[in-house]
């Protein structure tokens, strides 16, 4: 680790999601379009919630 990387935040810590090892982007995929397909069973539910891309993060722990 370079001494740029000790002086930037881990984003996975502040979120509550660990990041994944490299090369395994597939799984964070899996988990993305897990979520969306979750929203969208909900909002078909409640016609009055919204699915947005800042939605899906909450959903799979990637934004707060």
């Amino acid at each position: 680790m370079n001494s740029r990387d000790a002086d930037q935040p881990d984003t996975a810590v502040e979120t509550g999601r660990a990041r994944s090892p490299r090369g395994q982007g597939e799984r964070l995929r899996g988990e993305i379009l897990s979520a969306v397909a979750r929203l969208l069973d909900e909002q078909v539910r409640h016609p009055d919630l919204h699915v947005s891309l800042r939605e899906v993060a909450r959903e799979t722990g990637i934004a707060t």
